[in-house]
């Protein structure tokens, strides 16, 4: 027997989910319209292993960059979003990194910033929100 989350339950898993979304939003278009773009060097990759819910793995690499800022500041910076290898060590990329903290750097490309992902994850909590006003407007619940 299935027990139904109670409505405000669904409300504030929806607001959670929908406000990380928006956060990840506004975090990427800051990047956009501040970072500074330059090329860098793939150092290293740097792996862990995630579980897939199933009882499998998979495994998440989060690249190691080197390059220098537009003010001639040589940097090191460990990319923030792990992902499946987008880039191997030696390789030249494209980075965006903030000027205030050089150290935030991102592979400039759509799979190293992954932009859609907050998106997809405000449109989850804005799904769970509506599910959750629906359950309290219908008295489900």
């Amino acid at each position: 027997m299935e027990i139904p989350a109670p409505p405000l339950l669904i409300l504030v898993v929806g607001l959670i989910i929908t406000v990380l979304g928006g956060t990840g939003i506004r975090r990427n278009r800051a990047m956009t319209r501040t970072g500074q773009r330059v090329t860098g060097t793939v150092i290293d990759l740097r792996s862990h292993v995630e579980s897939d819910g199933d009882g499998g793995t998979t495994r998440i690499y989060r690249a190691v960059l080197v390059f220098r800022t537009l003010d001639s500041q040589d940097v090191q910076a460990v990319v923030g979003m792990g992902s499946r290898i987008i880039a191997r060590p030696g390789e030249q990329v494209p980075v965006i990194y903030d000027p205030g903290r050089p150290d935030r750097a991102e592979i400039d490309t759509p799979a190293g910033r992954a932009t859609w992902f907050p998106v997809f994850y405000a449109l989850v909590g804005l799904a769970i929100l509506g599910y959750g006003v629906y359950r309290l407007a219908t008295g489900a619940g």
